[in-house]
């Protein structure tokens, strides 16, 4: 039996302890072993992000002491300083029960009563504080989207081009099938005064699935109309070289034109010739279509040209004319060729893609 806690005459009733800090202390113990009620107290952060209401209030002698409001619904045990001992332990054990998971010190607390004062403030941001948050979320968001967004049209760009180098490569095998011999530039020579329009648009339309004609650029309503050769002063170029210092040259772009319901366009040169001399022919892809920019050089815009021996390769490479990069893919040069040779670093180069402004 603990000693400390009997009163005078040698009984077991409860102690009332001295006043701490404003606050009148209870003692509740077992009155068989005077041995206390063991609670462990929840911590104070606790009871406030719970749904409990707590609220201070001092108890006198005598007077009832309703321990805790939850849920709007006062949930209230009456129990004086000289109930029974069996009124004590029903109590602590309902307010254990009711608080749900609660545990309170062996020394209970009879200023947590709803009779005085108002509820404890909850936790809570101010309205400064959220300010500074959301303009840090905004200076760093400031900061990464715009690389964000530019990385992945990169990879939409770099998707388009490998996948038209291989449309027209395979479009061009497929018409080697069916013909019996290679499409070479020999054999789709544009001859002044014997030729009328496109002779390898016409071939390649019928293998490149959902192609559509749109004329030559060489009269109006074409899909890019060379405004020099039609006399249409509205009629306006919408590319631009490598650097953005110049519009490309629109004499590449209107021997044959046609586009796929993707949006793609296909944009021909074939030299006009007398039938003696074979011309490069150049075939200009836009993988976004006109109605998306950039419509850039090396951008989205990109150029392959069909050699002598009937290889597609993509300008730039070793076998086709324009393969001096500080001309035809330099960041400084001002002629409205430059971004044509762009085409086979943008498929080699790893770091072509990462290296776009």
């Amino acid at each position: 039996m603990n000693k400390e806690l009997l009163n005078s005459d040698n009984s077991c009733e409860p102690k009332r302890l001295p006043f701490q800090n404003g606050m009148s202390n209870l003692k509740f113990f077992n009155p068989s072993t005077c041995q206390p009620f063991n609670f462990t107290a929840p911590p104070l952060s606790r009871l406030r992000h719970s749904r409990h209401k707590a609220y201070r209030a001092q108890a006198s002698q005598g007077s009832a002491v309703p321990f805790v409001y939850r849920g709007g619904r006062e949930l209230v045990e009456h129990f004086t300083p000289h109930s029974s001992p069996f009124t004590y332990q029903r109590a602590a054990i309902r307010i254990i029960r009711d608080v749900g998971k609660a545990w309170f010190s062996d020394t209970l607390r009879a200023g947590f009563a709803i009779a005085h004062s108002a509820p404890l403030r909850k936790s809570a941001f101010t309205l400064a504080e959220v300010l500074i948050t959301l303009g840090i979320i905004g200076v760093v968001a400031a900061m990464t989207l715009p690389a964000l967004i530019n990385k992945t049209q990169h990879q939409e760009l770099q998707t388009g081009l490998k996948k038209n180098y291989t449309v027209l490569q395979q479009a061009l095998l497929r018409a080697q099938l069916d013909t019996g011999e290679v499409v070479k530039p020999a054999n789709y020579q544009k001859v002044k005064g014997v030729t009328k329009g496109s002779p390898l648009k016409k071939l390649l339309i019928k293998y490149i699935k959902n192609a559509q004609d749109c004329g030559e650029g060489t009269e109006k309503g074409s899909c890019i109309e060379n405004g020099s050769i039609t006399g249409n002063e509205n009629a306006k170029n919408p590319y631009i070289t490598f650097n953005a210092k110049n519009s490309v040259i629109p004499n590449w772009l209107d021997d044959g034109q046609f586009i796929t319901t993707d949006g793609t366009l296909f944009l021909l040169e074939s030299a006009m010739g007398d039938g003696s001399t074979v011309y490069p022919i150049l075939i200009t892809v836009d993988v976004n279509g006109v109605q998306k920019r950039p419509n850039r050089w090396g951008y989205d815009l990109f150029t392959f040209q069909l050699t002598d021996s009937g290889k597609l390769l993509p300008v730039g490479a070793e076998g086709t004319s324009y393969t001096d990069m500080s001309k035809y893919c330099s960041l400084t040069n001002t002629s409205n060729q430059n971004g044509v040779g762009c085409t086979y670093k943008a498929l080699t180069d790893k770091d072509y893609w990462k290296n776009l402004q």
